[in-house]
């Protein structure tokens, strides 16, 4: 259930001051004068400790401010008025995913009239703020369910407390209640607010406090949702962030990080310069400097991109030192060395870098490490890489990265630095179970090294599971034998590797994937659909449906060679020239029609083809491989199914054909097919492990490669022949 993590302001003054403006500007509303300092929806609440033990002491009341286009009327969009806030003790616990440049306020209006939002915000300014507020001792982070708190608002009768309806008589020598408020006019209630803003500077002299001043406005481009539309806090552009590679650290995770590297800086005796590369909100220095003393950090840089936030980071955080510069980490040089550095760089992946600007930092990565870096790394790669020129000698470095390096090709530059470059220390992998981040689906792993030669003789402490300081398991894993493991699998680093007798499955099988129709909504169709659009069942192939529509790991055929599963689908596929198809089968002009209306000729691959309607060439398969899944209870998350139809498959399978050698041995003894298909299925259960790679949200994949790789139990001996002469290889 989404929930969000709200601070109650309990203060004598600012209190009900800022609830009567509140319950002026929106007389339905039904909060309280608060902070939102997290939004949750799929973090379990075993991770929010942080949060029960917080008991923050003052808030700083520092400018007005609003959301939202205030000069665009009747536009229907929602305008907000409210105070920017700012505490260092709640820094450092802020997470708002979906809006990372948010920052901490007191919403005082929220609704859809631009004239009274500025009317409210123009009487505000007229005032100086910069105001700190001392918290009662009873002040806590409290938690409210988003999925009855509009319900609730609604319900619940409006109610005011007593320093709320005290201030009010005081101002205006009226009782204060719904009717009354209902009945004022927007002017009215403006003046009122007026004389409230007096109020709070006449009482809040005796304990003001010399902030630091920052400007009378803050304007934010893209308003935040409300307590009163609980819907709203779900939005999330996830095109943006795959772009952008943005998923913000909770503090949590940021926390138990930073933890462990201070302890080992302490334990060397590390004087601490710290980096961040991507700085981001500076979540990771907010804790560094909430876990230390403000002595200890000799100094801080961070780096950001996005110039705004940038901006926005510095000013939070210059008061404790940090210096941030605003620019692309990837080409600023001559930055001052840093002993120690903690990071969540971008999880941007190959295919959303700009093809040049891409091309640019693999040739630059290349000269400067001299590996061989793949055109297919994601940006993450690029900046660990080039982070080792901004490391002194024995610096710290920790990373909060995917998993996927471990296992795939374009990682191979990564392990090949971490076994070789650098003395790797820590390698923690988190499960899939216990999900990170609120929006991404990504398997992260923690890397904490020093900038120092490997040990040859050496070992790398290597977890999984739980936390980085309690894992679920760990063992010590000599740096010689991950160096020679071709890909770091979480079958080959945690597996007890099983004694295998048999052949491979490159030596046995060719392994190709399905066909890719490059529109399957419009090429693959039910028998309904063959009469509805008059379609000859000679243009067709029948085609093996998703996996999640077989049952059974045996596709039976019917008479007809079609798969005995429901639904039948059928494949359209020729090679006839459109102009000759409408010529030979008119009656099939209004399917040909429906592929202009929709645009399929024009999608990528449709477009490339000879012939637009033909398929790539495939023969039915005897044996499948579902390459990618999650599994569940009682069923792997790869699967090999037997093919005993005259179907083709998609790309949805990986495809094994026998090699000839093998062929001809199962033709003679048809039989035979049933004993490979044994030994196929002792490899899903207990050998694919060791070699499919993991992504977030818990899902397995394997490559054609590593499956080729992947190795049988045993070998019967009507195999040995294919083995031991390996005829087909």
């Amino acid at each position: 259930m989404a929930k969000v993590l709200v601070l109650n302001i309990d203060n004598r003054v600012v209190t009900p001051a800022l609830d009567l403006i509140r319950k002026l500007s929106n007389p339905r509303s039904t909060s309280m004068p608060h902070i939102t300092i997290r939004y949750i929806d799929k973090l379990s609440e075993s991770n929010l400790e942080l949060y029960e033990n917080a008991k923050p002491t003052y808030i700083d009341l520092m400018a007005p401010g609003s959301f939202g286009a205030l000069y665009h009327e009747d536009d229907g969009s929602r305008k907000t008025v409210f105070i920017k806030c700012s505490s260092d003790e709640l820094e450092m616990l802020a997470h708002k995913p979906h809006y990372p440049d948010s920052v901490f306020h007191i919403t005082l209006y929220d609704g859809t009239s631009a004239d009274y939002a500025r009317k409210l915000l123009k009487t505000l300014n007229k005032y100086s703020w910069n105001i700190r507020a001392d918290l009662s001792a009873n002040s806590e982070i409290t938690e409210i369910s988003l999925s009855n708190s509009k319900k609730k608002s609604y319900q619940k009768p409006i109610d005011y407390i007593e320093d709320t309806k005290n201030l009010f008589l005081r101002i205006t020598g009226q009782n204060l209640n719904p009717d009354l408020v209902e009945s004022l006019s927007d002017q009215e209630k403006i003046d009122i607010i007026d004389m409230v803003c007096i109020c709070i500077q006449n009482e809040t002299k005796g304990y003001r406090k010399a902030l630091e001043h920052i400007e009378s406005a803050v304007a934010m481009n893209h308003a935040e949702p409300s307590l009163e539309d609980p819907a709203s806090w779900s939005k999330f552009h996830s095109e943006e962030n795959n772009k952008t590679g943005l998923y913000l650290t909770p503090p949590e995770l940021a926390t138990e990080i930073t933890k462990k590297v201070i302890e080992i800086a302490r334990d060397r005796k590390l004087e601490i310069h710290f980096g961040d590369p991507a700085i981001g909100t500076g979540v990771f220095f907010s804790i560094l400097q909430h876990l230390l003393a403000e002595d200890e950090i000799k100094s801080a840089i961070g780096i950001e991109l996005n110039k705004i936030r940038a901006k926005n980071t510095q000013e939070r955080w210059r008061h404790k030192g940090l210096q941030v510069f605003p620019g692309d980490y990837l080409h600023i040089d001559n930055l001052p060395h840093r002993s120690l550095i903690i990071a969540n760089p971008p999880y941007v992946r190959y295919q959303h870098i700009d093809s040049k600007y891409s091309k640019e930092l693999r040739e630059k990565a290349i000269f400067e490490s001299g590996m061989n870096i793949s055109g297919q790394s994601g940006l993450y790669i690029y900046f660990i890489l080039a982070s080792h020129a901004w490391m002194q000698e024995n610096a710290i470095s920790a990373w909060l990265i995917p998993s996927d390096f471990m296992s795939s090709n374009y990682g191979s530059s990564l392990r090949e630095y971490l076994s070789s470059r650098v003395d790797l220390e820590f390698l923690h992998i988190y499960s899939d179970e216990s999900p990170k981040f609120e929006n991404a689906q990504v398997s992260p792993c923690v890397l904490i090294f020093t900038n120092r030669s490997p040990n040859i003789h050496g070992a790398v402490k290597v977890s999984y599971g739980g936390s980085l300081e309690d894992p679920s398991t760990k063992k010590l894993l000599k740096i010689e034998d991950l160096r020679s493991m071709k890909k770091w699998t979480f079958g080959s680093i945690f597996e007890n590797q099983p004694l295998l007798k048999g052949p491979f499955l490159g030596e046995l099988f060719s392994v190709t994937r399905g066909i890719a129709t490059g529109a399957n909504d419009f090429f693959l169709m039910e028998e309904k659909d063959l009469i509805q659009y008059k379609i000859p069942r000679e243009l067709t192939k029948p085609v093996i449906p998703k996996v999640r529509y077989i049952k059974s790991d045996t596709i039976d055929s019917l008479p007809d060679g079609t798969p005995d599963v429901e639904p039948r689908l059928f494949l359209f596929d020729t090679s006839i020239a459109e102009k000759e198809l409408r010529e030979r089968f008119p009656e099939l002009n209004d399917f040909l029609d429906l592929a202009d209306q929709r645009g399929i000729k024009e999608r990528s691959l449709v477009k490339s083809r000879r012939v637009w309607t033909q398929q790539e060439r495939r023969q039915p398969a005897p044996f499948l491989v579902t390459y990618m899944g999650r599994g569940s209870e009682g069923v792997a998350p790869i699967r090999f199914i037997r093919n005993c139809s005259k179907a083709v498959a998609t790309n949805n399978y990986l495809l094994l054909y026998p090699k000839p050698r093998l062929a001809e041995l199962l033709d003679k003894d048809p039989t035979r097919y049933d004993s490979l298909f044994e030994l196929l299925k002792n490899v899903e259960t207990n050998i694919l492990k060791l070699y499919w790679r993991k992504y977030g949200g818990g899902l397995k994949k394997i490559e054609p490669k590593d499956l080729m790789n992947a190795q049988l139990s045993e070998c019967p001996p009507w195999l040995e022949e294919v083995v031991e002469f390996k005829l087909d290889i």
